[in-house]
């Protein structure tokens, strides 16, 4: 790898700095701020007032109002409705920064009222900084909102840098990374706050007090914890490309057509960078090797979304789950973000009127975001039944392609056996692949792996090597699903032949 870092992806949110300076300067008396990196918005905050010649203070419910300059403390002010007064009688044009100030307007009226008074009559700016999700019904129509976008490679790079070499002169750590290590460093920490960075750093450097080319795999490691933490998000390592997939010529053939669209030479010839893909299709048949292999095949990141564990019962924090994941994924772009089983979190079930409208919020987001996305996130949506799936998500422009996946045929049948006995470190020279797909005749490709599977047990208890008969056995004892539910699978098949493209 070069010792330079690639230029990052354009997005609306690369100076968050100049437009919270415009904020400001533009004199909105109520700015919320929604973000969990508080000390990264402070310092825009605090950066913008100064430059804009305004005082700032900061103020929480453990410590009150504080200067920012000075330092000076108003403990007396710590609760929140008497932290609004004192603003009230504050003369000037001072930036107030109140941290989760946002959750006691919701819940206490009197809060509701003075932070509304303040922003109708007094020449101040509050910014309301915290998580706290949608901002409260009551303050829509006065308040400007500004969502502080992940940081980028540039701001890692400076941040990464800055705090290996404040680690080297305070506690002695040993920086043994050459240039092009630094650099996939900070790549490795691409999509992470800078939180979740000093937490990944604390790890690296303070465990051997050495720096090294081991620790760039060990923040990969930390990475993906710190991602799937949140239940939500996990970052995959799919290790099989589109080669050890059987079959899917079209799907194929559609990937490698579009494996050089993500770079500025797709740019530059008018392209867009390819939007997404609907897998769907009989259950079993490889959606999800698929999804994995794809990124693989490009090289790409794949964050992989849960979506049934995107609702939460705590008010706004579904949202937040899905406007972090989203982000995430476009602080990674190019990348792939695979929504398994999509209709679990935004099919009839998720947009329902019996959630006081969380449902329809939330396919509205994802709707929203398909549509105007700035960053080359490629959408890998995978479905079992798209028939509960809403129209929004459905409806051309969506995705670029939808593509439905069938039991395998015979030849595609032939060339899994073969790769199932690869995987497992046997030639499929010395097994007869053509009459193991003769006999599985209406096996999906988890079933045929499953017959290999159970084959090699067998044969292990037998303590013999597994043959061709062993396989074949317990081919002969499974009842496939094409058999058990045949009137479901024929309602999915009949819809791909009506829907989608073959693939």
């Amino acid at each position: 790898m070069s010792g330079t870092l690639p230029v990052p992806v354009p997005t609306a949110g690369d100076l968050p700095g100049e437009e919270l300076g415009r904020l400001i300067r533009s004199r909105f008396s109520l700015v919320y701020l929604d973000t969990e990196e508080e000390r990264r918005a402070e310092a825009l905050v605090l950066g913008a007032a100064q430059a804009n010649g305004r005082r700032t203070w900061t103020w929480s419910i453990s410590d009150g109002l504080v200067l920012a300059a000075s330092g000076g403390q108003d403990a007396a002010s710590t609760a929140p409705e008497g932290a609004l007064r004192r603003i009230c009688e504050q003369p000037g044009d001072d930036v107030f920064v109140l941290r989760d100030m946002a959750r006691h307007v919701d819940a206490e009226p009197r809060v509701e009222r003075l932070v509304r008074d303040i922003a109708r009559d007094s020449d101040a700016t509050l910014v309301l900084l915290g998580p706290h999700g949608p901002i409260p019904a009551a303050l829509r129509s006065c308040a400007a909102t500004f969502a502080l976008p992940r940081p980028d490679l540039s701001l890692i790079d400076a941040h990464v840098r800055t705090q290996v070499a404040r680690a080297g002169r305070t506690l002695g750590v040993a920086q043994h990374l050459d240039e092009p290590g630094m650099v996939e460093l900070v790549q490795a920490l691409r999509g992470l706050t800078l939180e979740q960075v000093d937490q990944v750093l604390t790890h690296l450097l303070h465990d051997d007090g050495v720096l090294d080319a081991g620790d760039v795999s060990r923040a990969l490691r930390e990475k993906a914890r710190l991602l799937a933490s949140g239940g939500v998000l996990t970052l995959e390592t799919p290790t099989h490309g589109l080669e050890w997939v059987a079959g899917f010529t079209h799907l194929k053939a559609w990937i490698a057509s579009r494996s050089r669209a993500f770079g500025p030479e797709a740019v530059a010839f008018g392209l867009e960078a390819p939007r997404g893909l609907l897998l769907t299709g009989v259950p079993g048949c490889g959606k999800s090797f698929v999804a994995k292999a794809i990124a693989r095949t490009w090289n790409m990141p794949l964050l992989r979304l849960d979506a049934g564990s995107l609702y939460d019962s705590f008010i706004g924090a579904s949202e937040r789950n899905l406007r972090e994941a989203l982000a995430t994924a476009g602080a990674l772009a190019p990348s792939v973000l695979w929504i398994d089983e999509i209709e679990k979190g935004f099919g009839s079930k998720g947009a329902s009127e019996s959630d006081g409208g969380l449902g329809y919020r939330m396919l509205g987001s994802l709707a929203t975001w398909m549509q105007d996305r700035p960053a080359p996130v490629f959408l890998l949506a995978t479905s079992n039944d798209t028939t509960k799936l809403p129209p929004e998500l459905t409806r051309q422009g969506r995705f670029d392609e939808t593509f439905f996946v069938d039991l395998p045929d015979a030849a595609a049948r032939e060339h899994l056996y073969r790769l199932q006995l690869a995987r497992r470190g046997r030639d499929h020279a010395g097994f007869d692949c053509a009459a193991l797909a003769t006999a599985s005749d209406g096996f999906s490709g988890a079933e045929i792996e499953q017959s290999v599977t159970n084959a090699l047990y067998a044969a292990f208890a037998a303590g013999r090597e597994v043959t061709t008969q062993d396989v074949l056995g317990e081919v002969a004892a499974t009842r496939p699903l094409s058999v058990v539910s045949p009137e479901a699978i024929e309602r999915i098949r009949q819809w791909g032949a009506d829907h989608a493209r073959p693939a």
